[in-house]
């Protein structure tokens, strides 16, 4: 037993070991420093995806107040806010697991992970990562610029359009704060963005309802994520792009034991009582995630309404309208998404 005791305190003896030692060289090498913030951030990744509970949330969406409670209520006495929703581009952790399926897939997942694997030595000693808060890929990019192109060119006449690229209307731009959302809604919103001095608000609680690595953000709290090919994409200094952000509501990584759901509500009650929709009458267009996204039209659509948008996700790239609602009933709030509403203005609705 001695001896099983003695193993049981060489392990994280052994294993801390390199972590110290990198700890300290930190403090005379820069690259020393990235290679211990990356051991810091894989092994605080790793502890969420094994300990977290943020996706056990499926049985409180059958708790939520009946949306249609607010069909009861005169219309002038609930509020109502326009959101946009895009979600954001094929990213790399995407190109590795999530690409083609079938036989295929089972083929060229180990071919694809060790590429990306060679690609995360290389990159993780400029600060980023291929596999933890996972940026666009090559094809993600495509979709971003391909959003662009339609917004400014076919798309230009449509009024969402006019609204997305700050033409018409009053708008305001939130992203999660994971990299891959605030590279779709730079690039694909580029054009509202170039010549003006709009901001895109970082929001920690649009942050994607996984446990999976690439969903770890890699900002800290009220800071930006390393963006490193970025500027190349839209052509502007690094400078410029980090102005752009607005980071007060970006309070870095998710907690480990904190609901998905919580999230959620955080960003409902946000799109109303936020200092940029106090006022009413805007719209908000959100850079976000498939997850988010689709847990968002189960959680908050009329439920005797069978509606794609609760089964299927946005497809990378896409844009999708709707209303959204809340009201008092009864003493508590309730949120609704008109289905009525739901309108694709880009891409819609994938698999």
């Amino acid at each position: 037993s001695f001896a099983m005791s003695g193993a049981a305190y060489a392990v994280p003896v052994l294993l801390g070991m390199p972590v110290a030692i990198l700890g300290l060289l930190s403090s005379v090498s820069p690259t020393a420093a990235l290679l211990f913030k990356r051991v810091f951030d894989v092994c605080r990744a790793m502890t969420h995806m094994v300990l977290t509970t943020e996706g056990s949330f499926k049985k409180e969406l059958k708790k939520l107040p009946d949306p249609d409670l607010l069909t009861k209520l005169d219309r002038a006495s609930f509020q109502k806010v326009n959101l946009i929703l895009i979600r954001h581009g094929e990213s790399e952790w995407n190109g590795v697991f999530n690409k083609s399926s079938g036989a295929k897939r089972i083929m060229m997942i180990p071919i694809w992970f060790v590429q990306a694997l060679c690609k995360e030595f290389i990159v993780m000693l400029t600060g980023g990562s291929v596999f933890l808060d996972s940026p666009l890929n090559e094809d993600g990019v495509n979709q971003a610029q391909a959003l662009l192109k339609f917004l400014e060119g076919d798309g230009s006449s449509n009024k969402h359009v006019q609204i997305m690229t700050g033409k018409a209307g009053k708008s305001v731009v939130v992203t999660s704060n994971l990299r891959r959302c605030i590279e779709t809604a730079t690039i694909g919103l580029w054009g509202r963005f170039r010549d003006s001095s709009d901001k895109i608000i970082l929001l920690s609680d649009l942050q994607e309802s996984s446990r999976n690595v690439d969903t770890y953000s890699l900002s800290q709290p009220m800071g930006v994520p390393p963006l490193l090919t970025l500027p190349l994409h839209v052509n502007s200094p690094a400078e410029k792009l980090e102005a752009l952000l607005e980071t007060a509501g970006n309070a870095g990584q998710k907690k480990i034991f904190e609901s998905g759901l919580l999230r959620l509500q955080r960003f409902s009650a946000w799109c109303f009582d936020s200092p940029e929709t106090k006022g009413g009458d805007v719209t908000i267009i959100v850079s976000g995630h498939s997850l988010f996204f689709r847990t968002f039209f189960q959680a908050y659509m009329t439920r005797s309404v069978e509606h794609e948008a609760k089964k299927k996700k946005i497809v990378n790239g896409g844009a999708v309208a709707c209303t959204f609602e809340r009201g008092i009933v009864d003493g508590a709030t309730v949120f609704r998404i008109d289905p009525a509403t739901i309108e694709v203005i880009y891409g819609g609705f994938g698999k």
